[in-house]
């Protein structure tokens, strides 16, 4: 069935996404279908980039500085429209003849897109300007140079009805068919998500054996694989955002700043984080991927950190007035989360059986961007 006359027309035979519950799915029976998927040839093609902020950051995915200027059609965009936010991440990729591995990233960026909220949370026309907005920020050079572009849901639009769901991606996809790019526009299911960061951290590392832990607002995935395939992948609603609102008001995560603070919070995150006990990771190289990692990363400035170096920055920050938190870097918007963002995350590891994590780059938009599924170049 078509959702648009004319020349755009959209396919509607998309996976049906999984809500509040956890899944296993292996990567051979993972086969991710575009639910909107446009094949219009255009003059006019889009690229962008994006900014992580939770204690102020940028991403450059993969190699340094500003992509070089080039006449070549080879810029993969991957818009992540999440629960809390909107990435529009930009790949350049180098295209080969192997079978086995016919796309490569040669270097990434990713910039957020302002706007209220996620896009899932946003009334339709105000999803679709901005959306605008993000396309609006291109130069032309690199609008010359898109490939295809890829609009991804995750969390925040995996809470929504089918038909709800159906609604904002058909806005969306109209607000991409205005750019005249050949696009892919649909939902993803947390399993799906889980996978492509383990392809993300593949393609970065060359690992063919690790685990990797992505935190979001709504769902927190996790994913195993050696032998360059994943055994498992899962995704279950324990994101920051969603775990946050089932702690009381008065909840010690969100409390004047005491030397008991810190595993009084995490005290408080145990039961509700309790699901992920029954995922347990087993001893390998494992990632930590996210906005919520990138920031903890950022803070203790290292690149592999064991869970008692959480433990330990948790229980100061949880202690440490504004000024004092300041003095770390934490800007004063960021520091009502602070200590609640430790202590989850002490209390995530623990349950799921975690030493330490490694520092990913980002999330699961590179893997996105190397995958046949979402583009046809990859193939």
């Amino acid at each position: 069935m078509a959702l648009f006359s004319g020349k755009k027309k959209v396919n509607t035979n998309g996976k049906e996404t999984i809500k509040n519950e956890a899944s296993v799915l292996s990567v051979d029976s993972a086969r991710l279908r575009p639910l909107f998927s446009t094949n219009m040839q255009s003059k006019n093609i889009i690229p962008f980039l994006l900014l992580f902020s939770l204690f102020s950051f940028s991403l450059n995915c993969s190699g340094k500085g500003p992509f070089p200027e080039s006449d070549v059609r080879d810029l993969h965009l991957v818009i992540d429209a999440g629960s809390s936010g909107t990435r529009f991440c930009l790949y350049r990729m180098q295209f080969t003849s192997s079978s086995s591995n016919s796309c490569k990233i040669k270097q990434g960026e990713c910039r957020s897109v302002v706007a209220d909220d996620g896009l899932a949370a946003l009334p339709p026309e105000k999803a679709k300007e901005a959306l605008r907005g993000g396309f609006a920020s291109l130069t032309e050079a690199q609008k010359n140079r898109i490939v295809h572009v890829s609009l991804l849901g995750t969390g925040g639009f995996r809470r929504l009805s089918s038909s709800a769901q159906k609604t904002a991606m058909t806005g969306l996809a109209e607000a991409i068919f205005e750019t005249g790019l050949p696009a892919t526009v649909r939902v993803i299911s947390g399993e799906e998500e889980a996978l492509l960061a383990w392809r993300s951290i593949h393609s970065e590392t060359g690992s063919n054996s690790h685990a990797i832990i992505e935190t979001g607002g709504a769902t927190v995935q996790v994913a195993t694989g050696t032998d360059g395939r994943v055994n498992r992948s899962i995704s279950l609603p324990l994101g920051m955002n969603e775990t946050r609102s089932h702690l009381k008001k008065e909840s010690a995560c969100f409390s004047a700043p005491s030397a008991d603070r810190f595993d009084t919070c995490k005290r408080e995150l145990l039961p509700l984080l309790g699901p992920l006990r029954q995922w347990t990771v087993p001893e390998r190289n494992t990632y930590g991927l996210g906005n919520p990692y990138a920031a903890i990363f950022k803070q203790l400035d290292r690149d592999e950190i064991r869970r008692t170096d959480i433990d330990a920055r948790g229980r100061l920050l949880c202690a440490s007035d504004s000024e004092q938190m300041a003095e770390y870097g934490i800007a004063a918007e960021h520091q009502k989360l602070t200590c609640y963002l430790f202590a989850f995350h002490s209390a995530q590891l623990e349950l799921l059986g975690v030493e330490s994590v490694q520092k990913g780059s980002g999330s699961w938009p590179p893997g996105a961007a190397l995958s046949p599924e979402f583009f046809p170049s990859c193939r």
